[in-house]
């Protein structure tokens, strides 16, 4: 039991404290806490030792920045003529700030 446990310390360490990590993520999340920001950190430190957290995490930053960009694509103007306003100032000013005839 001693030889497992030298040879496995480190490995038994990441394991316990990963997951407690995850654990109080998954709280968080329905909780008040930055609940997602803990599970990443969380599968993080289990990704240093555990080949499926390592898979895992990768699959969960493909999903992030396929989110992000999905909502970037979604909230950028076509052109730049379709993001500008052409409506006139409302107080009767030029935009060099002398009256309009």
């Amino acid at each position: 039991m001693k030889q497992f446990l030298k040879k496995n310390a480190k490995r038994l360490v990441v394991a316990v404290v990963g997951t407690t990590v995850l654990i109080l993520g998954a709280i968080m999340i329905i909780t008040p806490g930055p609940g997602w920001v803990t599970v990443f950190l969380g599968l993080g430190i289990l990704a240093t030792e555990f080949a499926w957290a390592e898979r895992l995490l990768t699959r969960c930053k493909d999903h992030a920045v396929a989110a992000r960009d999905k909502v970037m694509r979604k909230n950028k103007p076509a052109s730049a003529i379709e993001g500008a306003t052409l409506v006139p100032p409302a107080d009767g000013l030029a935009p060099t700030g002398q009256p309009q005839p």
